[in-house]
């Protein structure tokens, strides 16, 4: 009893290893089938060494297939993470390129709105900036605090050479910029002689409600860029790409928005009947 212990653990350590192979291994339907015949005849005849040896050595290159295969998607998985961390990387860069450029001729509209003379400039080349204005996740408060910025410059600017357009306010909007405007429009006409037009105050109302109304709606894009981000997290494919396509709408070089679309449209592709 003793001396053929070790030939029972032999025997269950190799079946062990080949039926390990069979349920797991890399071998197609024909090996996994070879394995299991050549398990019956060990079965019937323990002694048989051939059979012993060939199961061994099927069972042995199943296994060394089975970790060539892990190795590879390994490997594969790998080169895709690299891949996507230095997308990443390269999105960051794209990314602070962009805003330190926004950032750069906001400083200038600033410095055109602390003088009465070129405010309407300033106005002009605002408006034009928060048409441009790059929409990502996380910059909502860059908006924000530059629009309180400029309008703290406009805002001196008007106690400087109009007070009575600030009595009693704290803060400048649109309506005193358009106010601003209107006042300096008006001082030019007549210095020239001409008689103040009506279309002045108009157009600059109409400003106005444009400045009001790209504010209003860069506030929106930021929350579908937002949401955009939270159903990617969740794997809700569909509605981040609805919601990337809206940032896309207003800005169609935004990195961010291009970057997680493509990925939202992959993944769909990739499994397809998925929202």
């Amino acid at each position: 009893m003793t001396a053929g212990r070790p030939a029972i653990a032999a025997l269950a350590a190799l079946f062990s290893a080949a039926l390990s192979a069979a349920v797991f291994g890399a071998p197609g339907e024909g090996g996994k089938a070879e394995i299991l015949e050549l398990m019956d005849r060990v079965l019937e005849s323990p002694s048989d060494g051939a059979a012993r040896a060939r199961l061994d050595a099927v069972a042995g290159r199943a296994v060394d297939e089975e970790k060539a295969a892990a190795e590879k998607e390994r490997r594969v998985l790998m080169k895709e993470a690299e891949a996507a961390h230095r997308r990443k990387l390269e999105l960051a860069a794209a990314k602070k390129k962009r805003i330190s450029a926004w950032k750069k001729s906001f400083s200038k509209a600033c410095s055109l709105a602390s003088d009465a003379d070129t405010a309407a400039e300033a106005v002009a080349l605002y408006e034009e900036l928060l048409g441009s204005f790059p929409v990502y996740s996380g910059n909502r408060a860059m908006l924000r605090s530059s629009d309180e910025k400029i309008m703290g410059v406009f805002l001196k600017t008007v106690r400087k050479s109009y007070p009575y357009l600030a009595a009693g306010r704290s803060r400048a909007d649109e309506l005193m910029l358009a106010a601003l405007n209107f006042s300096r429009g008006s001082e030019r006409q007549s210095l020239y002689g001409e008689r103040a037009s009506d279309g002045i105050a108009e157009a600059q109302l109409k400003k106005a409600e444009r400045l009001r109304g790209l504010k209003t709606y860069l506030g929106k894009l930021h929350g579908d860029m937002d949401e955009g981000v939270s159903f990617f997290t969740r794997g809700r494919w569909a509605d981040a790409a609805d919601n990337f396509g809206k940032v896309l709408g207003f800005d169609p070089r935004n990195e961010e928005a291009l970057y997680y679309h493509s990925l939202a449209e992959a993944k769909m592709a990739a499994s397809p009947g998925t929202r």
